[in-house]
């Protein structure tokens, strides 16, 4: 069962490399348009947060904000491979010795 799960287990994480290289790639050009576009918006008026953070210090936030949740979507989608993986490699198994016990 290992010489079949190490190919698949290396195949879906190479997948995931090439597949999230590139959307990282796409998601720091993103990012880089939305803080231009956040930088050169007019403040919005009668807002508080004018007070504390300049046109420039809310773009920079939003940047980051947006690379943050980049982050965390590649953690969940590598985590769901990680374990999508290792229990298909159980259920198949299971799967050898008896039915019901692969449910």
């Amino acid at each position: 069962m290992q010489e079949v799960a190490d190919p698949i287990r290396e195949g879906s994480e190479g997948f995931f490399m090439t597949q999230y290289g590139t959307i990282f790639k796409l998601a720091g050009l993103t990012s880089i348009g939305l803080f231009f576009i956040y930088a050169i918006r007019d403040p919005v008026p009668n807002s508080h947060l004018n007070i504390y953070f300049s046109v420039t210090q809310m773009a920079f936030i939003t940047m980051v904000s947006f690379l943050i949740g980049a982050g965390c979507s590649a953690i969940a989608g590598y985590s769901g491979i990680w374990v999508s993986v290792r229990a298909n490699v159980r259920v198949a198994a299971a799967a050898r010795n008896d039915y019901n016990e692969a449910l």
